[in-house]
């Protein structure tokens, strides 16, 4: 039997850095100000419970701001059927060679069309099935988690406080931490417990 593994997808598998700046110049673009796209992208974060989703970001700015909505919908329509490839964290062949001996998942929360059109664009889904993707909420991660526990799964991704919140709850489970380029802004990788990595190569070595 296999064992499981799961992937976090935003800044693990996919920057989301470069694709969240990439969408506010879209934004600035089309008549609204890149700090005025970010400021709103987080208001909407703090309002819908640590959930992004796309279609009440856009209702925000339409009650704060003046723009030209048809102009900003075509942009965004296109935007998200372009090519995502270029926002992978790794190369797909290098991903592929790894999840072939697991049963492995991405488990991701935010908007499900926004996530998934990160999924589809990137071509995750040439290595993933849709069966394998988990787009949860805070409702219902807690039972995610119970999942992966009682089966001893792996859990990897980029948030070490996070990942120190689910080891205290989930024993079972074993983490791994990758070190994302601006991991420094948010904690000390040297205070780190657990295994880390940087590279794909890296990450093999954990998974003998």
């Amino acid at each position: 039997m296999k064992k499981i593994l799961a992937f976090d997808l935003d800044h693990t598998l996919f920057d989301t850095v470069a694709f969240k700046h990439d969408l506010f110049l879209l934004f600035q673009k089309n008549g609204l100000p890149f700090e005025v796209a970010e400021k709103t992208y987080q208001e909407q974060i703090r309002l819908n419970n640590g959930n992004y989703s796309f279609s009440k970001h856009i209702r925000l700015l339409h009650e704060k701001y003046d723009f030209d909505t048809m102009s900003l919908e075509q942009a965004i329509q296109q935007f998200f059927t372009s090519d995502f490839t270029k926002y992978l964290l790794h190369s797909l062949n290098d991903l592929a060679a790894i999840l072939k001996d697991y049963d492995t998942f991405i488990i991701t929360k935010g908007d499900p069309d926004v996530q998934w059109a990160k999924i589809r664009q990137s071509k995750l889904n040439r290595i993933l099935s849709e069966e394998q993707v988990v787009i949860t909420d805070i409702k219902h991660e807690a039972s995610i988690w119970k999942e992966l526990n009682d089966n001893g799964g792996v859990y990897i991704n980029d948030n070490w406080q996070e990942t120190q919140h689910l080891m205290g709850l989930f024993p079972q489970m074993r983490f791994i931490l990758y070190i994302r380029k601006d991991a420094n802004k948010f904690y000390d990788p040297q205070t780190v417990t657990i295994p880390t990595f940087k590279t794909l190569d890296e990450l093999k070595t954990f998974m003998v």
